[in-house]
């Protein structure tokens, strides 16, 4: 049995993502199966260093630190950003067509 796009949204408990423009953020957060995990924020820190939105004190202190090339923390950023797409992405294939 396969279930709908639709369904799957309501099931995770996001019925607002029915019929909406597609947002890889929203998708993201709906189906990445730990969304909190450190993946995710690693990424998020990567992304406020590269876009110049540092706050002293923050970790984006320390990804400077790890990465003083830009060229470099993107291409991290973007590898983080692929893996962390691939299992909201493999999720959302399980639950579409391997529902419980």
């Amino acid at each position: 049995m396969t279930m709908t796009s639709s369904e799957v949204l309501k099931s995770v408990g996001h019925p607002e993502l029915i019929d909406a423009p597609f947002d890889e953020l929203e998708f993201l957060g709906a189906f990445h199966p730990n969304y909190n995990c450190d993946e995710i924020a690693w990424e998020g820190d990567i992304d406020k260093y590269i876009n110049g939105e540092s706050e002293p004190g923050d970790c984006t202190e320390w990804v400077a630190k790890q990465y003083p090339d830009l060229f470099d923390a993107n291409v991290a950023r973007l590898g983080l950003w692929c893996q962390n797409m691939l299992k909201a992405v493999e999720n959302y294939e399980k639950m579409r067509y391997h529902p419980k």
